[in-house]
C-alpha cells in the first residue's frame, strides 16, 4: 500500500515521523531538566539551609558552653556580665534558628528528629537558668558545682540531638544529589536512543523514497 503512495506523500511522512521522534526528545529533555531543577531547587532552598541552620545552633550553644564556663572563673563583675549577655545573645540566635526549623520541616522523620532536640534544649536551657540564678545569687562555687555534675551531661546531649538533626539533612541533600545524577544519566540515555531512532528513520525513509524514484525510472529507462 505504501508503494502507491505519491512521492510528495511519502516525503511527508517520512518528515513527520522524524519530526515526532524530534519532539519527543524535546519533550522528554524539558521534562527532566523541570525534574532536575525542582530537585536542586530543594536541595538549594530547603535542606542545604536546614544543616546551615543547625550548625548555627551548635555554635551558639559552643558560645553558652563557653561563656558559663567563663562565668564561674572570673571575678570581675562586669566580665562576668558581658558573659552573661553573650549566652542571651546566643540563645536569641537559636530561638531564631529553631523558629526557621520548625517552619520548614515537614516529613515525620524530620519531625521526630527536630523535636527530640527541642526536648533536650528544654532541659538544657532549663539548667542555664537555675545556673545563672546561683550566680546572680553569688553561689559561686555550687554554680560551679553544677556546671560540672548537671549541665554538661545535658549540653551533650543537646549537641548530640542537633548532630543528629544536621546528619539527617545532610543525608537528604546526599540523597538528592544521587537522584539528580541517576536521573541526569537515564535522561540521557533516552535522549541518546530517540535521537538514534530518528536518525534510523530518516536514513530508512530516506533510502525508500530514493528507491520509489530511482528503481521505476530505471525500468522505464531498461
Amino acid at each position: 500500500m505504501l508503494n502507491n503512495l505519491k512521492i510528495g506523500v511519502r516525503l511527508g511522512i517520512g518528515f513527520l515521523l522524524v519530526v515526532s521522534v524530534l519532539i519527543a526528545t524535546l519533550a522528554l529533555g524539558m521534562s527532566k531538566m523541570s525534574a532536575l531543577n525542582d530537585d536542586m531547587q530543594t536541595v538549594v532552598t530547603d535542606r542545604f539551609p536546614k544543616v546551615v541552620q543547625s550548625n548555627e545552633i551548635i555554635d551558639s550553644v559552643n558560645v553558652v558552653a563557653r561563656a558559663t564556663r567563663n562565668i564561674v572563673l572570673l571575678k570581675d563583675e562586669d566580665a562576668i556580665k558581658k558573659e552573661v549577655t553573650s549566652i542571651d545573645e546566643a540563645r536569641a540566635i537559636i530561638k531564631d534558628r529553631l523558629a526557621k526549623l520548625d517552619e520548614s520541616i515537614k516529613t515525620d522523620d524530620a519531625r521526630a528528629v527536630f523535636n527530640k532536640m527541642v526536648e533536650s534544649r528544654t532541659a538544657y536551657v532549663e539548667s542555664q537558668d537555675r545556673f545563672l540564678k546561683l550566680v546572680s545569687d553569688r553561689k559561686t562555687e555550687e554554680a560551679t558545682s553544677y556546671l560540672l555534675s548537671d549541665i554538661r551531661p545535658l549540653q551533650a546531649k543537646y549537641i548530640d540531638d542537633v548532630n543528629a538533626l544536621v546528619a539527617f539533612q545532610t543525608k537528604l541533600v546526599n540523597q538528592a544529589g544521587e537522584d539528580a545524577i541517576q536521573n541526569y544519566q537515564q535522561s540521557r540515555q533516552l535522549m541518546i536512543t530517540l535521537a538514534i531512532g530518528a536518525v534510523v528513520i530518516a536514513v530508512v525513509m530516506g533510502v525508500w523514497v530514493t528507491r520509489s524514484v530511482t528503481v521505476p525510472i530505471n525500468h522505464a529507462v531498461t
